[in-house]
């Protein structure tokens, strides 16, 4: 497998991310018998991204994305992930982030939720912080895996990181951060020696940011409920709903693989010719 180059205007990926990152590369490449990322060379180096993608092969996702996004990632995992041993050890090596999730508390414990809350918006702070500064981030919206042929519900995670880091952008006075939805397809990830695909959408088109001409308007029911920042939460809702609307698109699983595979290279070989 030819693994996509890091871009050298991101800076040094740390000599921790690159041991174990070439770790996992030979897992992976031993793992599946055929490997092919699609556009990856579209990912502009001159911003923060946020990879989104479904997340139905538990770990095989992050592994395959950890392998393939060119760049030093971020991650967000469960935060239960980080206790198991050896695995634990690893996913903190490379920098990763804990999630708590509600599945994972005591939801009779009223102090434990609000603990989760509170750690989840710190959470959130620092991937905005990440993506602000020019970073790099891969999340799942949907917030845990699933076998199901389609994507699930959507998070308000990822919208609510793109507007805090947005914000935060504009007040360094960088580019404004971008979501790039990621295609990930297997002919079958948990079988030996399948197949898999990285495919690299493009950037999501966003709308204005709250306060902003065009932005989305909060309803009068958001206004009862939430007057301090109705605003916001309209503006995190409409792109939740975007996002889920991409997540749909970049994750055809009703299609066969080899009509995926041949849509893939034709749209490749056509954007190689626009360039030409």
């Amino acid at each position: 497998m030819q693994w996509p180059k890091d871009p050298v205007e991101l800076g040094e990926i740390s000599t921790g991310y690159r041991v174990i990152r070439g770790l996992m590369r030979s897992v992976t490449d031993t793992w599946f018998r055929e490997i092919t990322v699609v556009d990856a060379d579209t990912i502009p180096n001159d911003r923060g991204v946020i990879f989104m993608s479904w997340h139905l092969g538990a770990m095989i996702d992050p592994l395959l994305m950890f392998s393939t996004i060119p760049g030093q990632l971020t991650f967000a995992a469960k935060h239960t992930l980080f206790k198991v041993p050896v695995l634990g050890l690893l996913i903190k090596a490379v920098g990763a982030k804990p999630v708590f999730r509600a599945d994972d508390v005591n939801k009779s414990n009223k102090s434990n939720s609000g603990e989760r809350s509170k750690k989840n918006t710190g959470l959130i702070d620092t991937l905005s912080e990440v993506v602000s500064d020019g970073g790099r981030i891969a999340i799942y919206p949907e917030g845990k895996a699933h076998l199901e042929p389609h994507p699930l519900r959507v998070r308000s995670g990822t919208a609510r990181i793109i507007l805090q880091a947005t914000r935060e952008a504009r007040g360094k006075n960088v580019n404004d951060p971008i979501i790039i939805p990621i295609g990930i397809h297997y002919t079958d990830q948990h079988q030996f020696r399948e197949r898999a695909t990285i495919q690299v959408n493009r950037q999501m088109v966003l709308p204005p940011l709250p306060g902003e001409e065009g932005a989305p308007i909060a309803d009068e029911k958001l206004r009862e409920t939430h007057p301090e920042d109705c605003d916001d939460r309209a503006w995190i809702n409409d792109v939740t709903e975007l996002i889920k609307v991409e997540l749909h698109r970049s994750n055809h699983a009703e299609e066969s693989w080899e009509d995926r595979d041949l849509a893939w290279r034709t749209r490749s070989m056509v954007r190689v010719y626009r360039m030409a």
